[in-house]
């Protein structure tokens, strides 16, 4: 709980602390928060899941061009945990945190692409999403529900026809299709966290 709560005001009041330029220590102390944060988003303690969630927020949204080697790496890992905590990891009252943490997720990876010169074809956050949707069986989720809601992201990104707060309706009916049954939540969660 502290140490994201910290981390966090870090990044809103002193980010050259974590992004120091030519500075030692940033990039790993970075790398060692995010594994941090990453690993626990599952942890059943409020406080200390508002805090990690406030983290993220600030990362994704800090807008430094040291997150960008990050996040090539640590996106797709920050996307699957994001997408088995909407498919329950963790309780339904975090389901609009995790729908603003993948949406910056997501806009974050693509926007890393447009900039980029990687030898990746299409958006690169939306293909995280799409991966990770992409494992969870269809007797869970139909390939049209994985549609919709990649649609949906989409949709919210172009930032025109859809706002957040729309885009979380599409989180929670998506959890609400993964945590209908113990069979469905469990057989989720297999997939997106490999158990």
């Amino acid at each position: 709980d502290d140490l994201c709560l910290l981390a966090g005001r870090v990044l809103s009041y002193a980010p050259k602390i974590l992004f120091p330029g030519n500075l030692q220590g940033g990039p790993q102390t970075l790398q060692s928060l995010f594994s941090c944060a990453i690993a626990g988003m599952f942890v059943h303690h409020r406080d200390a899941l508002i805090s990690i969630y406030s983290f993220f927020y600030r990362l994704l949204t800090c807008g430094a061009k040291e997150l960008e080697t990050l996040m090539v790496e640590g996106g797709p890992v920050l996307v699957r945990r994001v997408m088995a905590g909407i498919a329950g990891a963790v309780p339904k009252a975090y389901l609009q945190d995790l729908g603003e943490c993948l949406w910056n997720a997501v806009l974050l990876g693509n926007k890393i692409q447009a900039r980029s010169t990687l030898p990746v074809a299409g958006k690169l956050g939306t293909s995280w999403l799409y991966q990770c949707l992409e494992t969870i069986p269809v007797g869970v989720l139909t390939n049209q529900e994985k549609q919709s809601f990649i649609t949906a992201v989409d949709t919210s990104l172009d930032g025109k026809s859809m706002s957040m707060r729309e885009l979380n309706k599409h989180v929670k009916e998506l959890a609400n299709i993964c945590r209908r049954n113990d069979k469905a939540t469990e057989a989720a969660q297999a997939c997106l966290l490999g158990h």
